[in-house]
């Protein structure tokens, strides 16, 4: 039977390797995304090509964050979130912010091709590169806004390490923002403003449209359509998940603090990064040695965020936050 360290070296080889796969494959994939959406004449001045280029270019950034974070630890030997306050504030900020531009763009991708293939005049013509470059601003403004409250109340406190200390941002957490504002409402968005433009796109053979232009059309829509499914399927399990946990009587205040760790074993973890089309996934696998007997505690969260919720699990005298 294998030891607790060994499982630890093990658990930590795999999630060093495998971030480094998904990062290399990732990156490749938007640099491919950048390279043909840039250099077509057709893509040139189209709102919705500027979309997925700013998707790509906001996912590749995400995914080098995602990156540092994860090999930080195995170059230094430690968590310098725990020891450094700014690194504490931008290991969470940073990703939160690119994260929620990511699904910003994908929403506003969806938007725009309802517009764009729309068979009335009046409502193609709200589609445009200028409302696109619009949009993408606002996004960005509000975001960087919307982080700020976690710059300030992340801190650093000895045992719990890089932590929120305000209670009302853990509710806020907890209760709006990954189950409406990062779970449902993009869920809900992109998937009506794509099944809208799909029904659309279908019926562009009927307009006096060249057929270069109608070709167009189409692979554009199925570009986002394509987004929008691996998106949903990526976030729904997760929402799902935050739904459910809200339920829980042991997490009234979204987290516990633990004082007393006596008779238990330090955790093994096992993070590992499933992206696609910007939608990304963490999963975090406890393995907690108590009496003899290893007791598996699997959750779901998105990649490098804050610790929402705490997870008891009974009888093995541990207490883990995620």
């Amino acid at each position: 039977m294998p030891t607790a360290d060994e499982i630890l070296l093990l658990a930590e080889h795999f999630s060093l390797y495998f971030t480094i796969v998904i990062f290399v494959t990732g990156t490749v994939g938007n640099l491919l995304n950048l390279g043909v959406l840039t250099t077509l004449k057709l893509f040139r001045c189209n709102q919705c090509a500027f979309y997925l280029i700013i998707g790509s270019i906001v996912d590749t950034c995400q995914l080098s964050i995602i990156f540092i974070i994860s090999i930080l630890p195995f170059i230094y030997g430690f968590s310098p979130d725990n020891i450094f306050i700014v690194w504490c504030k931008l290991k969470y900020i940073l990703p939160q912010l690119f994260r929620l531009l990511s699904t910003s763009i994908v929403c506003f991708a969806a938007f725009d091709q309802f517009l764009f293939t729309n068979p009335q005049y009046s409502m193609r013509r709200i589609s445009s590169i200028q409302l696109a470059r619009r949009l993408t601003l606002t996004a960005i403004c509000i975001w960087i806004i919307h982080c700020i409250p976690y710059a300030i109340f992340y801190q650093i406190i000895p045992l719990n390490g890089c932590i929120i200390t305000n209670t009302n941002l853990i509710h806020y957490y907890s209760y709006f923002y990954y189950p409406i504002l990062h779970g449902l409402f993009p869920i809900l968005t992109s998937c009506l403003f794509s099944l809208l433009a799909y029904r659309n796109v279908r019926h562009l053979v009927r307009r006096q449209l060249a057929v270069v232009r109608r070709r167009l059309d189409r692979q554009l829509t199925a570009m986002v359509f394509l987004r929008v499914i691996f998106f949903v399927l990526l976030l729904t399990p997760y929402t799902i998940y935050r739904i459910y946990s809200l339920n829980d009587l042991m997490m009234t205040y979204g987290r516990l603090y633990v004082n007393n760790f006596n008779n238990t074993n330090p955790a093994n973890n096992l993070l590992i990064y499933d992206d696609n089309s910007g939608g990304q996934q963490q999963f975090r696998f406890e393995i907690v040695l108590t009496s003899g007997t290893y007791i598996l505690v699997v959750a779901t969260f998105t990649n490098a965020t804050t610790q929402p919720f705490s997870i008891i699990v009974t009888g093995a005298q541990y207490v883990t936050f995620i």
